[in-house]
């Protein structure tokens, strides 16, 4: 123990590993190889005792990582219920294959296969029941790696159905044949017909919605005839179904009178014969469920004939076959087919939504009847009347009719029915609900708001409905949508700012029925500040008296407050306005050696706040400047300036237009000193005036007027000398009304370079520009425009050719000739008109 082994590995790429381990206990020793390549390795190990004495020996083995191969044929679809399930694999012969086949079910099957000596495998399945299987093939190698593959096939012996409809007698030589089968769309049918006599026909179609049908393309002989059909499905199933027909073409007539739809399993059926009386004439009755069953009667002296099933048929398509032979012996039939109808037709009656309609339409749907067919259709109203009207069914099956009297208020019931051509009937019903009340709301508006986004609010009747809310201004109006809660209250902002003056809100939503229900308020939005001012009256350096104005109501209160030198606020004195807005503050005794300012603030009924601060008390007016465009195409142009009155100063600005009409607006000045403000109406084409006024918080006021002109006229343009030439510079001119103004072209030519021209209007209207660069051959564009002092502009688009070729023209030689009035001919590049000149020279 605790002697040391030297190890060594060899590995299958010639790489090389020394190792080594300590001997245990027990005489053992291991070592864990470092990660070797697939493929044989060789290890060589030695050991060296206290005497020195070596000992050594070397063993071998193989490394595989990979997994083995394997792989299974595919069976895909297949009738066979033993199939043999076979592959392939890489695995040495007589190596075992593991299979499992699994059915829909999750039933397992298991099976083995063993590998030949090329690689291949197969296994026979025990008898298996239709289904989807699955296959799962594994295998192992000496290495232990394991592999497995997976493939799915279906297992169907049952043989797909074909059947051919009844032939019968016929006098057709080349009869159609055709049937049905429960093989796919597009399966070949492939029917062979044989007479007998002439060499068998055979004939391929294919199946479409489980049918099938061929016509013969030989005639064949008098007499008896068959028909073999056959199909197979993509398993290999084949289904055959085989019928006979008669050809006779001297048969005597006999005629069915076609049965009607019926309710009646046991229908009486006639015809005619030109058979003898006495002749016994055989019906042959097959019904839907392949029940077939036969009648006799006999030939009536007026070669008629008539008789009822004796067996009821089954519901749905019935065949009577009836036949008869004349005195000679050749027999002659006819057949019918008739349905016996037990199924009511199906009608339904569309919901009917509460309705504040008192004869309201009433539709719905119907099956199982033809177009045109009579709906019965019952009314009874709350009060019990009933009331009965007729409908006619369309194409599709619809059908409508409305209420021809009121209906009373309140719930009623709609009772219809239908009855199919078999006398079967079927019916349906509804109640809906008659509501003509209007539903109930209410509105409550602010009366006065100096919010100009006011919330109104009100309730209804109608819990968790959209309700609709009007606000109407002098400038128009918008419309809000919200929703009541679940106890009918509803709230809504107005969206867009109202203007100053009187509004309107409306309250608008509808019930279930249609019905509407509205309620409207009024209030008057105020946003602009009441006007005040004063003037301080001064005694022996004291300020003893303060008198103003405002636009308040009598008995409104104003508040002046000393703003003492240093930032401190002094006392604070009120007073009340008279009936004309006036106010005074008497018997004052400030020093103004300890008063910075006073100032003085009041607020109107709609709770705008007007603060007037005096600083130096004297009589010196505000500044004004007033700007607007004096020559604009806009119609409501703003109007702009600054003044020093103070941020809050109310600007008057009114507005005359060229017919007399005036319309004042109000700015209020800015922390900046500025204001801006447009007429609220357009104004029209034509000189306007602005006269616009202000006043300080001590009532000094100034006034400035301004004037400019409306525009909105677009100017003329005309433009001449575009067109098709050969002037590579050509001259364009024109005319407008703007005179003075300038004419821009942009002139592209065929390569797409452009030149931007400039003409001006000269005093008579018109203008000309020559193009300074020669265009190139082909088509060009010109673009021209003007645009007036006002900004209005006239945009033209025109398009011209440049053609440089010479056109192409030759002369017909007469050559020696004795007409003294010989007609000269030729040719031209020039298209068709194109007038030629021709000059002759005689000798």
């Amino acid at each position: 123990a605790g002697t040391v082994v030297s190890i060594r590995i060899d590995d299958a790429n010639g790489d090389s590993y020394g190792l080594s381990a300590t001997v245990q206990g027990d005489g053992s020793w291991q070592v864990t190889a470092p990660s070797l390549p697939d493929g044989g390795y060789t290890v060589t190990a030695s050991i060296t005792d206290a005497a020195g004495n070596t000992g050594s020996d070397t063993g071998t083995g193989r490394l595989d990582t990979l997994d083995p191969l394997i792989s299974i044929n595919n069976l895909g679809a297949i009738n066979d219920d033993t199939p043999t399930l076979s592959g392939t694999s890489s695995e040495p012969q007589g190596t075992v294959i593991s299979l499992t086949v699994t059915d829909s079910s999750g039933t397992v099957t298991s099976l083995s296969a063993t590998v030949d000596s090329n690689g291949e495998w197969a296994v026979t399945a025990p008898v298996l029941a239709d289904d989807d299987y699955t296959v799962v093939a594994s295998v192992s190698d000496a290495a232990g790696n394991n592999n497995s593959a997976t493939d799915n096939f279906t297992l169907n012996t049952l043989a797909p159905s074909v059947t051919i409809n009844v032939i019968g007698e016929t006098n057709d030589t080349t009869p159609t044949i055709n049937g049905t089968s429960s093989a796919p769309d597009g399966s070949v049918v492939t029917v062979v017909i044989n007479d007998g006599i002439n060499p068998a026909e055979t004939l391929q179609t294919t199946v479409s919605g489980n049918t099938w049908s061929v016509t013969a393309n030989t005639a064949l002989a008098e007499g008896d005839f068959s028909v073999t059909a056959t199909v197979a499905d993509i398993a290999g199933n084949e289904g055959t179904a085989t019928a006979t027909g008669i050809i006779d073409t001297t048969m005597p007539d006999i005629t069915i009178t076609p049965p009607a739809d019926s309710n009646d399993t046991t229908p009486t059926i006639s015809g005619t014969a030109s058979a003898p009386q006495g002749s016994t004439v055989t019906l042959v009755f097959n019904d839907a469920e392949g029940n077939s069953h036969t009648v006799t009667t006999q030939m009536s002296p007026n070669g008629t004939w008539s008789v009822p099933a004796m067996d009821a048929l089954a519901e749905g398509t019935y065949t009577v076959t009836a036949s008869v032979s004349d005195q000679a012996g050749n027999p002659a039939s006819a057949s019918v087919t008739g349905v016996i109808d037990l199924t009511a037709p199906v009608i339904s009656v569309n919901a009917l939504a509460d309705s504040s309609d008192v004869t309201p339409l009433i539709s719905g749907q119907s099956s199982g009847v033809p177009a045109g067919t009579q709906v019965s259709v019952t009314l009874i109203g709350a009060n019990g009347a009933v009331q009965s009207a007729t409908a006619t069914t369309d194409a599709a099956g619809n059908w409508s009719v409305e209420a021809s009297n009121a209906i009373a208020e309140g719930e009623y019931t709609v009772n219809v029915s239908v009855t199919d051509a078999a006398g079967n009937i079927g019916s349906d019903s509804a109640t809906g609900m008659i509501d003509t009340q209007a539903p109930t709301v209410s509105i409550d508006a602010p009366a006065l708001t100096n919010d100009n986004t006011p919330v109104v609010t009100g309730t209804s009747d109608l819990a968790n409905s959209d309700i609709a809310i009007t606000f109407t201004d002098s400038n128009g109006s918008h419309t809000v949508t919200v929703q009541t809660d679940g106890s009918g209250n509803w709230s809504a902002e107005a969206a867009q700012p109202l203007l100053d003056g009187a509004y309107t809100v409306t309250a608008s939503l509808s019930d279930a029925a249609g019905n509407t229900g509205s309620a409207t308020d009024n209030g008057v939005v105020d946003t602009i500040p009441p006007a005040l001012a004063f003037v301080p009256t001064f005694l022996l350096g004291q300020l003893v008296t303060l008198t103003g104005t405002s636009d308040l109501p009598a008995g409104s209160t104003i508040t002046i407050t000393e703003n003492l030198l240093g930032g401190g606020i002094g006392a604070t004195y009120t007073t009340t306005t008279d009936a004309n807005g006036d106010w005074s503050l008497l018997g004052l005794t400030i020093p103004l050696l300890s008063v910075a300012s006073v100032t003085a603030s009041a607020s109107d009924e709609a709770g705008n706040i007007r603060t007037i601060n005096s600083l130096d008390f004297d009589g010196t007016p505000p500044t004004l400047t007033v700007n607007v465009d004096t020559l604009s195409n806009d119609n409501t142009p703003e109007v702009s300036g600054t003044t020093d009155a103070g941020q809050g100063a109310a600007v008057t600005v009114l507005v005359t237009d060229k017919d007399g009409n005036t319309q004042t607006v109000t700015a209020i000045v800015d922390a900046n000193g500025e204001w801006a403000i447009s007429p609220t109406t357009p104004l029209p084409d034509g000189e306007f005036t602005i006269d616009v006024s202000v006043s300080d918080g001590v009532g000094n006021e100034t006034s400035d007027s301004i004037s400019g002109v409306i525009d909105t006229a677009a100017p003329s343009l005309t433009v001449q000398g575009v067109g098709d030439g050969k002037d590579v510079t050509p001259v364009f001119s024109g005319t407008s009304n703007e005179i003075g103004g300038t004419v821009t072209l942009v002139v592209t030519d065929a390569n797409g370079v452009a030149q931007t021209l400039t003409a001006t209007v000269q005093s008579n209207g018109q203008w000309s520009v020559e193009v300074p660069n020669g265009l190139s051959e082909g088509d060009y564009s010109v673009d021209a425009s003007i645009t007036d002092a006002a900004g209005n502009d006239t945009q033209l688009a025109l398009t011209g050719n440049i053609d440089t070729s010479v056109p192409g023209v030759t002369v017909n030689d007469n050559g020696l000739g004795n007409n003294a009035t010989p007609t000269i001919t030729g040719t031209s590049t020039e298209p068709a008109g194109t007038v030629v000149s021709i000059r002759i020279d005689d000798a």
